[in-house]
């Protein structure tokens, strides 16, 4: 994904600020674990119900009480997917694959995000990484196949692209 070293970066400068305060989450905000545990839940309830407006916003403020839990910015990038609006949605995936580089999801949807921003390149770059990351696990096996199957149509949808890219060009 781009600009994963930067992000890498500033995740890292946020943990180390915090650490460095010697605070933990308990005194820096007055949510329990299980009052965030709520507010996920409420989160994700929204989103199921269409209002992707109403979980953009739980889910950014879960994000920032939480920085380093990759589920809430997978949902805020599911939400800001949904509005359409690709481009937060991008920066949103591209924290949840730094968080857990081990997890295909966040590059691909990405990389719906990419294609509906028109960009097939990236999409396919991002596929590839997804596939990258999900292979040798048998639990991604679906989404293996899932990726395969977009990869042919957004191929199709622009040849001159891929073959050049093939080409080394």
């Amino acid at each position: 994904m781009d600009n994963s070293q930067d992000l890498e970066a500033f995740v890292g400068q946020l943990q180390s600020s915090f650490e460095k305060s010697g605070l933990d989450l308990d005194q820096v905000t007055p949510f329990t674990p299980e009052t965030l545990d709520s507010m996920y839940s409420i989160a994700y309830t929204l989103y199921e119900q269409g209002k992707y407006d109403h979980s953009a916003s739980v889910f950014r403020i879960l994000a920032l009480l939480e920085v380093d839990n990759r589920k809430h910015w997978m949902g805020l990038g599911a939400s800001l997917k949904m509005l359409k609006h690709y481009d937060e949605a991008l920066k949103s995936y591209a924290f949840a694959a730094v968080l857990d580089e081990s997890d295909p999801l966040a590059h691909f949807h990405a990389a719906e995000c990419f294609l509906a921003q028109g960009n097939v390149e990236k999409a396919l770059t991002a596929l590839d990484s997804a596939e990258t990351v999900s292979d040798g696990h048998a639990c991604y096996q679906n989404l293996r196949q899932e990726i395969s199957m977009l990869r042919q149509i957004w191929i199709k949808s622009e040849p001159e692209t891929h073959y050049l890219k093939t080409q080394g060009a």
